[in-house]
């Protein structure tokens, strides 16, 4: 349930190999083999060769070779185009979706639509106790899903706690094997975090769905980085709340 990719071993091998893509990008040969097609079969045409990203850092991961008659089909499974940043970008790598409908309508990769999402000032929530108080499970389940798991968070924003919700129930998870059978203590949860974010010197906050595993998901609240909280002596961060509970 819990189990992902190595994305920091990753991270490290694309910023090694990034470099070496970029030339075979140029040459059509990577470590001295020719790059083919990647349908393989019935292809017809000169090769065009093309980087492709993922949502964890900004160096490439791979190369798409097409043919001509291939590419005429456009972009096979497993990558989209993203409208925003322009890059050709892998779907997903985990249990997550990495694209979803940008403010022009395109399809965009998360980051980018983490970074509109951030831009709108109508997508904070004021952290005064009317606005806490009216925070429901409706405003929860309205969190979008911009950031992944390991993906680096947007340097304008910090999390400031969060709450991992059973995907069945939308329970807050306890344990690998116990959840909540109502979202009404994860709901009491998030306002508590508000509060608490409140009294750290924050005005406003952020919901963001950030992280989905095969049977559960977390929500993050989500203040300006700008503003640096009173924090406990020997912590970065607050844990996540649920999932060590």
């Amino acid at each position: 349930m819990w189990s992902l990719p190595d994305i920091q071993r990753l991270n490290c091998e694309a910023l090694s190999d990034r470099e070496k893509l970029e030339r075979a990008v140029q040459t059509g040969f990577l470590d001295g083999r020719r790059l083919y097609c990647e349908r393989g079969r019935i292809c017809l045409g000169q090769l065009s060769h093309q980087l492709w990203y993922d949502v964890f850092s900004d160096d490439p991961k791979g190369i798409l070779t097409q043919c001509d008659y291939h590419r005429s089909y456009g972009i096979p499974e497993g990558f989209f185009w993203c409208a925003g940043c322009h890059r050709l970008m892998a779907e997903n790598r985990t249990w997550e979706a990495y694209s979803t409908k940008g403010r022009d309508g395109g399809r965009i990769c998360i980051p980018c639509a983490a970074e509109e999402y951030i831009a709108d000032e109508d997508n904070w929530i004021p952290l005064t106790d009317e606005d806490i108080a009216v925070v429901t499970f409706d405003t929860l389940r309205g969190a979008r899903h911009l950031l992944g798991l390991s993906m680096p968070v947007p340097k304008q924003i910090r999390l400031f706690d969060s709450v991992t919700f059973d995907s069945a129930s939308c329970g807050i998870v306890r344990g690998f094997n116990r959840a909540d059978d109502t979202p009404e203590a994860a709901v009491e949860a998030f306002r508590n975090i508000l509060e608490e974010a409140k009294g750290a010197g924050h005005s406003r906050a952020l919901l963001i769905l950030d992280g989905a595993y095969e049977f559960a998901f977390t929500i993050g609240a989500y203040v300006p980085a700008e503003v640096v909280p009173r924090q406990k002596a020997g912590g970065k961060g607050r844990k996540a709340r649920g999932r060590h509970e």
